[in-house]
This record gives C-alpha cells, sequence and structure tokens, in this order.
C-alpha cells in the first residue's frame, strides 16, 4: 500500500532497527494510516469519492444485476434444440438475444475501465479506500433489493435455479464489473492521463455504447432496482420519472469518466505546449 520507490527504504530501516515481524507490521501500518490521513486532506479524494465512487457503483450494482441475460442464457443454454436455426424467425431472435446480452456485458466492461481509470487518476494516495469502496458498493448496493424479474412469477423457472438468481449476478459483477475497474484503476495510477488521441476514443466508445443502451440503462435503473415490501422501485419517483428527461441523467453519470479523460488529456496537451513555448 505505499509507493513502489518506498518499499526498499521502509524494509531498510526496519533491519537496521533490528524489529521483530510485529513490530515491522505495526510500524508500517502506522505509516499507511498516517498517508491515508494526509490523503483525505486533498480535494481529489473527497471529488472522487462523491462524484465518483458512490454514483457509478451504485448504479453498476443495479445494472449489473439487471443485465445479467439470465432469461436468455436459460431459454438459449438450459432449453437449447436445433430446431431454433430452423426458420429465420428463429435464428433472428437468436442473434437479437445474442447481441443484447453481449452488448450489456460490453457497456458494463467500458463503463467500469473508464471509471477506474479516472478513480485512479483523480484519488492516488486514497485509492486503497476508495477502490475498497467502489467494490463494496458493486457487490452491496443493491442488499435488501430485488428485481422485478425475480418477483414475475412467470420467470419462476429461470430463477429457481441458483446459477441464474444468484451465482450469474456474482461472475457478472466479478467478470465483466470488477477486474475491467481494477484494471483501470491501475493504468490510472500508472498513467494519471492518457494521450489525446486514447482519451478521445474512449469518449467515442463510450459515448456509443451509452447511446445504444440509454432506454435499457433507464429501464434497469427502475425495474433492477425494486422494493421487495413496496412492490415497486426503491426511490418512487423513478416511475414517476419513467420516459421523462430525468432519467437521462444516468447516461451522463456513466459518460462523465470519459468526459474527464478527454478534458484531462487536453489540459495535460495544453500544458506541455505553453512550456515547450
Amino acid at each position: 500500500m505505499l509507493q513502489p520507490d518506498e518499499w526498499d527504504a521502509v524494509c531498510g530501516d526496519f533491519a537496521e532497527l533490528g524489529l521483530t515481524g510485529h513490530q515491522a507490521l505495526r510500524e508500517v501500518l502506522g505509516l499507511i494510516a498516517r498517508r491515508q490521513v494526509c490523503a483525505w486532506t486533498n480535494w481529489r479524494a473527497w471529488v472522487t469519492l462523491v462524484g465518483l465512487v458512490l454514483p457509478m457503483g451504485l448504479v453498476l450494482s443495479v445494472v449489473s444485476r439487471y443485465w445479467t441475460g439470465a432469461i436468455d442464457l436459460w431459454f438459449y443454454v438450459n432449453n437449447w434444440t436445433w430446431a431454433y436455426l430452423d426458420s429465420p424467425g428463429a435464428r433472428l431472435d437468436l442473434a437479437l438475444s445474442i447481441w443484447n446480452v453481449s452488448l450489456g456485458y460490453l457497456t458494463l466492461i467500458v463503463w467500469s475501465w473508464t471509471a477506474g481509470f479516472a478513480i485512479g487518476s483523480l484519488s492516488r494516495d486514497a485509492i486503497w479506500v476508495n477502490g475498497v469502496l467502489f467494490g463494496l458498493i458493486i457487490f452491496g448496493g443493491t442488499l435488501g433489493t430485488t428485481t422485478a424479474g425475480l418477483l414475475n412469477p412467470g420467470n419462476d423457472a429461470v430463477f429457481s435455479l441458483p446459477f441464474y438468481r444468484v451465482a450469474l449476478t456474482m461472475i457478472v459483477r466479478i467478470v465483466v464489473v470488477v477486474l475491467p475497474a481494477a484494471s483501470g484503476m491501475r493504468e490510472g495510477l500508472r498513467l494519471t492521463t492518457l494521450g489525446v488521441r486514447q482519451a478521445l476514443a474512449c469518449v467515442v466508445i463510450v459515448g456509443t455504447l451509452t447511446l445504444l443502451t440509454a432506454k435499457r440503462l433507464a429501464v434497469s435503473v427502475i425495474f433492477g432496482w425494486w422494493s421487495p415490501s413496496a412492490a415497486g422501485p426503491v426511490i418512487r419517483e423513478l416511475w414517476q420519472w419513467r420516459g421523462a428527461w430525468q432519467l437521462r441523467l444516468f447516461s451522463l453519470v456513466m459518460s462523465w469518466p470519459a468526459a474527464y479523460l478527454i478534458a484531462r488529456a487536453a489540459w495535460q496537451r495544453w500544458r506541455q505546449r505553453t512550456v515547450s513555448a
């Protein structure tokens, strides 16, 4: 949890002082704690927490549970028959199902990576706290809630199976959310900023995927964050906003890390040109 260039110095100090393992552990934990306190005196850590970790983590938690593609996977995997390929209509339905599930997974990967990069770039020394909180929100953001699909009796055949009810959600969150986000955080810490062309490519990709999934995002926020007791959305206003402009804010939330990347890249390019001039 220290900077790489500090590892040898810390180990050398411990060796010179002749500390035991328990003493060395206590000393390094104290150093880390002091570093974290200092890190949180910087406004960047708080901006990352409020502007990225909390909103992005919560939306990714809700969407990753709703976009598992459980019903499509159950229909075509557990009930596969070659008759699905006999007619053009059946083949089209299969292709659309593959497209929808793949598009959802790809969008989650891209959103997660860009969010992770922005968190790593902004947090710096506070990355351990913000990174852990981000992961906890992804896995715990939907605790105590369910989805409209899970409560629908017509889907009992699907969600009566533990794999589709529990395991698939965990797999999706780990593979297409947490791992890409961790990779993005690592790159954000290492690079701090992308080149202008790379950042522009990220903006184009994120923007395109967000536009393609905007309606699905709004639906998932409403029906994928369902209160089991009230038989409605956790936030009641979401039902009243369906089709309204307020739900477009969720698309902006998912897109703003990419906007940060291009703004940071453009600022870095301008600074370099100013210094060279």
